[in-house]
């Protein structure tokens, strides 16, 4: 999940175009922000239902290192935390860029 954040981040996750291509050159900023929204809703999900998952995982120990699985569940919820904060963030940076100086 952590690795998934990083490819987040950078953008290196694939994509289909196959929906874009077909759009207007006008439409694709709205076609791409509904991709986000919805990059937001499923990250939404990993981190209710990952949560809720290592709650359950409370009582369970592994046999091997006596150590409770709740710690490996963990990292759903936590690494779905810092995909959506890379995908606010390559939000803003896509349409709210920052204005340049002009001084070379």
């Amino acid at each position: 999940m952590l690795g998934a954040s990083v490819g987040m981040y950078n953008q290196e996750h694939f994509s289909v175009t196959c929906v874009v291509d077909v759009v207007p050159l006008e439409l694709r900023p709205a076609v791409q922000l509904l991709v986000y929204l919805l990059e937001l809703v499923f990250v939404g999900f990993l981190i209710a239902y990952g949560s809720r998952m290592s709650q359950l995982a409370w009582t369970q120990v592994a046999p091997t290192i006596g150590v409770s699985d709740t710690w490996a569940y963990l990292s759903v919820p936590a690494g779905a935390t810092l995909m959506g904060t890379h995908i606010v963030g390559n939000m803003v940076q896509r349409y709210f860029p920052r204005h340049r100086s002009r001084e070379v």
